[in-house]
C-alpha cells in the first residue's frame, strides 16, 4: 500500500468513527479511530493497519501491527502505555550509566549495576 492510497482510504473508504480512549490509564480523550488489515507494499506482507486523528488534529497517525489476531481497540490501549514504558528505559539508562548526566559514563559507569548484582549473588 502506497501512502498516497493511505491517505484515500482512510480519509474517504474507511471513514473512522469516534472513540474515547484511555491514555496511561488515566485521563479520557476523543479520537476517531479507523483500521484495516491491508497489504503493505514496503513489507510486502498484510499488515494491521490503524488510522489514529486526535481530537483537534487535520491528520491521521498510523499504527502498524504485525498480530492480524489482535482487536483494534486492544492494540489503541497497549499504544497509549508506550510512554510509560519508554520513560522507564530512560530512567534506567541514566541510573546505569549510559545517559549524558551521569556521573560515570561510558563502560565504567555502565557496569556499576552489574558489580553491584554480581556482589549480590556471590554473597
Amino acid at each position: 500500500m502506497h501512502l498516497l492510497y493511505e491517505f484515500r482510504y482512510f480519509n474517504s473508504i474507511n471513514k473512522g468513527i469516534d472513540q474515547i480512549i484511555r491514555v496511561r490509564g488515566g485521563k479520557e480523550i476523543k479520537v476517531t479511530v479507523s483500521s484495516a488489515r491491508l497489504k503493505v507494499s514496503s513489507h510486502s506482507k498484510k499488515r494491521f493497519v490503524i488510522a489514529l486523528k486526535y481530537d483537534g488534529e487535520n491528520d491521521y497517525r498510523y499504527l502498524v501491527a504485525t498480530d492480524l489476531t489482535w482487536r483494534t481497540q486492544d492494540i489503541i490501549q497497549a499504544y497509549t502505555l508506550r510512554w510509560l514504558i519508554e520513560v522507564f528505559f530512560e530512567d534506567w539508562k541514566l541510573y546505569e550509566g549510559w545517559g549524558r548526566e551521569a556521573k560515570q559514563l561510558d563502560e565504567e559507569g555502565s557496569s556499576r549495576g552489574l558489580i553491584l548484582s554480581l556482589l549480590f549473588d556471590h554473597r
